[in-house]
């Protein structure tokens, strides 16, 4: 795959293309409210997201005409083959803006008649998709560099043929540390669901042997064990709530979630094996009815629609921290914590509440090289579902920017086109960076 640089920095850039970034910016931010209240996957979403999308795509027509038309001085770096059609010929779009943008969805991009999604792998950062020169090289770029030249030389072959090169047997496999966010008890149970599928995901490589595996651990993951030992993993993985910032008021005295624990319990000791309710739907095979109703009853409570559960408006939340973190068993951490400690791994997702805009930046200045997470509130079962397509792709040796529009047109054929959850996520920073360089 070839990269496409469209360069939004610089001295010609003009004050209506920013007041452009700026409009489409205070439009994707009001996009929860507009959830509230048509509902966090309704159809009016995605014709928001296309109205956004325009906004960007006329931003970067305004600045450069010829911006997604292919030109020399736009060519970026290059990814090299794996093997699969869909993540070798095509063209990834790479916006270099400041850091006020980066976040923005970008993913968004709609010429007017179709999503660019569709047919283009996009992503975002301060920087080009060239890997740096050194001293700013890592060693998961030194690995990147050394496939590209060894299929330079050898002629375009699939990933397979080359992977020893790439990880000798002797090499240990890469982890991903699995970061379950602050929850009830009664909650984790679907947090962990995530990461049973993540598991899944990476087990099933086609490439015979795992590119990474999930480390889940057994103690708590606190701040303080994050940054002391997150340097042993080239990834992180935080599963924490999608449709609902989590705040230090809605930590262990969320009564809402008391409630819906004593509802689920009360309801799922009534209901009978043979009377579960019309409306429930059991996700796979093998669940049992009480965590099935557990994330039926969650997806209502998210927004304030499940039984017993005050609404959002009148759930007054407020925090003493300028800037979102991740919340953990025992309190907050901050990107920048972990930067200071050294323990950046290359990789982050956090699939968490509109995770892309709020933290993606503070991590890639932090020290990570991709950071994928939403934009938008999300029930937790599409994002659930959208974290396992992602880490099934990445598995078999795509790139993080491949892997999440191949995910996100996954997800599209599944639940519609019509729902958000297709167009929810994004990627910034390297989105070359694979599981097969870590």
């Amino acid at each position: 795959m070839r990269w496409i640089d469209i360069p939004l920095t610089g001295p010609d850039i003009r004050p209506e293309w920013e007041s452009l970034l700026d409009e489409a910016s205070a439009c994707a931010n009001e996009m929860p409210e507009l959830q509230k209240s048509a509902g966090l996957d309704s159809p009016l979403i995605v014709r928001r997201m296309a109205e956004v999308g325009q906004m960007l795509f006329h931003a970067i027509t305004q600045t450069d005409p010829g911006g997604f038309r292919p030109r020399r001085e736009h060519e970026g770096g290059v990814t090299p083959h794996v093997g699969v059609t869909e993540a070798d010929y095509v063209t990834g779009y790479h916006i270099i803006a400041p850091p006020q943008y980066v976040g923005l969805p970008w993913t968004w991009l709609h010429n007017g008649l179709t999503f660019l999604l569709e047919q283009y792998t996009i992503c975002s950062s301060t920087n080009g998709s060239r890997l740096p020169a050194a001293p700013d090289v890592t060693p998961w770029m030194t690995r990147l560099r050394e496939a590209n030249l060894t299929q330079q030389i050898r002629g375009e072959r699939p990933l397979r043929s080359t992977l020893l090169r790439l990880r000798p047997e002797m090499c240990d496999d890469p982890e991903i540390l699995f970061v379950p966010g602050h929850c009830e008890d009664e909650i984790r149970r679907l947090i962990y669901r995530e990461a049973d599928g993540i598991k899944r995901a990476l087990a099933a490589s086609s490439l015979g042997r795992p590119l990474a595996r999930l480390s889940v651990l057994t103690e708590a993951v606190t701040p303080a064990l994050l940054t002391r030992r997150s340097s042993m993993y080239q990834g992180l993985h935080f599963a924490g709530p999608t449709a609902q910032r989590r705040d230090q008021a809605q930590g262990e005295e969320a009564a809402w979630l008391v409630e819906l624990v004593e509802t689920v319990n009360r309801e799922s000791s009534e209901t009978a094996e043979n009377d579960i309710p019309v409306d429930l739907e059991l996700e796979v095979v093998g669940v049992d009815p009480i965590t099935a109703l557990l994330d039926h009853v969650t997806a209502k409570a998210e927004l304030g629609g499940g039984p017993n559960v005050p609404p959002l408006e009148s759930r007054h939340t407020t925090t003493t921290l300028e800037r979102a973190p991740w919340w953990l068993d025992d309190g907050p951490i901050q990107p920048e914590e972990l930067g200071e400690s050294g323990g950046m791994p290359p990789l982050v997702f956090s699939n968490s509440y509109r995770s892309l805009p709020e933290l993606g930046h503070r991590f890639l200045a932090a020290g990570g090289a991709a950071f994928i997470g939403p934009h938008v509130p999300l029930y937790s079962r599409p994002a659930r579902k959208f974290a396992g397509r992602f880490y099934n792709f990445l598995a078999d040796g795509h790139c993080v920017a491949t892997a999440l529009r191949t995910a996100a047109l996954a997800c599209r054929s599944e639940f519609g086109a019509e729902h958000p959850v297709w167009l929810s996520y994004g990627v910034a920073g390297y989105g070359s960076l694979a599981l097969q360089y870590l």
